[in-house]
């Protein structure tokens, strides 16, 4: 259903419509595999240490409502925060992310965000 290369960087796989194509009733299996095979032009090359195979990193599976945060941008969850400015006198907070609707109708959604203190 996908893949990625490289063992360092966060992906992300869409399966919903093989999910739907499940039977009602009948069990569904989601199988991971992985393959440390050396591969010359991606990372890492080389190193001081063992390299095992296998997966040591969490996976989750990420169900959302039809309208929904893309989590599949960049395996994120869906959000993305910085601070361009940041001095003593003032800072500015920069609030991102891409709505997404799976659903053939349209909809209407609001996103809000709070910018609060560590009291709060």
């Amino acid at each position: 259903m996908g893949g990625h290369v490289g063992g360092y960087t966060a992906f992300s796989v869409e399966i919903t419509d093989q999910l739907r194509r499940v039977q009602p009733g009948r069990e569904a299996v989601v199988a991971v595999r992985v393959d440390n095979t050396h591969v010359d032009d991606i990372p890492p090359f080389s190193g001081d240490w063992t390299f095992y195979g296998g997966l040591y990193r969490n996976v989750w599976l990420v169900a959302t409502e039809e309208v929904h945060l893309d989590v599949l941008d960049h395996a994120s969850p869906g959000v993305r925060v910085d601070t361009p400015v940041a001095t003593a006198k003032q800072a500015a907070v920069r609030v991102r992310g891409r709505v997404v609707n799976d659903s053939a109708k349209t909809a209407d959604a609001q996103v809000h965000s709070a910018v609060v203190d560590a009291t709060a």
